[in-house]
């Protein structure tokens, strides 16, 4: 009985596993791993039925302009890069203060998301400093 749950278990895992691989992945994924756009951008180019109306496509498509950009940014400045991404910390930290002292739970559930986009944009920062020194 007991080994019977545990292959249950493992098959679920595996299920949710491969689901999640099989999923389009959007702009927000494609910022988190930059190595994942470029496969996806030329096989945008090249297949007529993916096309710049795909929303996968335009989300490589930006998020390649934006990797670019930001990856010039880092070259020109390291120094101020690096200010940048304390700027966004102490937002950030900020923003989780602000969502503790909430009077009320609207109020905090408002913060939460724009200190999920803080959170969100400070991973991108700091995965554009990672892969530029691969």
């Amino acid at each position: 009985m007991k080994q019977t749950c545990i292959n249950v278990i493992f098959i679920a895992i595996c299920l949710v596993s491969l689901s999640a691989c099989s999923q389009a992945k959007d702009y927000q994924y494609f910022m988190e791993h930059p190595k994942t756009i470029k496969p996806v951008y030329e096989r945008c180019q090249t297949s007529a039925d993916q096309g710049i109306n795909n929303p996968q496509c335009q989300a490589a498509i930006r998020a390649s302009q934006d990797v670019d950009a930001l990856l010039e940014e880092l070259q020109a400045s390291p120094f101020a890069f690096g200010e940048k991404i304390l700027r966004a910390q102490q937002q950030y930290a900020q923003l989780k203060q602000a969502e503790r002292d909430a009077p009320t739970k609207k109020a905090a559930l408002k913060v939460k998301q724009q200190a999920t986009q803080s959170r969100q944009y400070i991973a991108r920062l700091l995965t554009i400093v990672r892969i530029s020194g691969e």
